[in-house]
């Protein structure tokens, strides 16, 4: 459970980060965007490592949610504590929102996309190997 609200707490500090350090002008101008980051490329770098950071710990918690919500689904056993904290993710996005639509928008599917990917919904199952 510790794990989970580290990770939420990475997940929304370098989400947060990554919208400061890689501002969008409005209105979206791409070319701004583009000499921007040309200009000042360790700025760059840095924002990516964030953006990097944010996306793969939301996908983790996106995953863990999705896991947890089929475990109650199909009657089996949930750990609440998690399941709690991982649906924080909403709430930390919702935060994130208020800071920079663009950039929350491109952490929430990146996140959604990469955490379906790794969903595995046999995590309790029992297989019967004999025929």
């Amino acid at each position: 459970m510790l794990r989970k609200l580290m990770l939420l707490a990475v997940a929304t500090a370098s989400s947060y980060l990554f919208i400061q350090w890689l501002p969008v002008p409005k209105p979206i101008s791409l070319a701004h965007i583009i000499l921007a980051l040309v200009m000042d490329p360790l700025h760059y770098f840095v924002a990516m490592v964030a953006f990097f950071l944010a996306f793969l710990s939301h996908s983790i918690l996106i995953k863990s949610v999705v896991e947890e919500t089929y475990s109650f689904m199909k009657g089996r056993q949930v750990r609440w504590g998690e399941a709690v904290i991982c649906y924080g993710a909403a709430c930390s996005f919702w935060f994130l929102w208020q800071a920079g639509q663009w950039q929350t928008i491109l952490i929430l599917c990146f996140s959604i996309v990469y955490g379906m990917i790794s969903v595995d919904l046999r995590r309790n199952q029992v297989v019967d190997t004999h025929y």
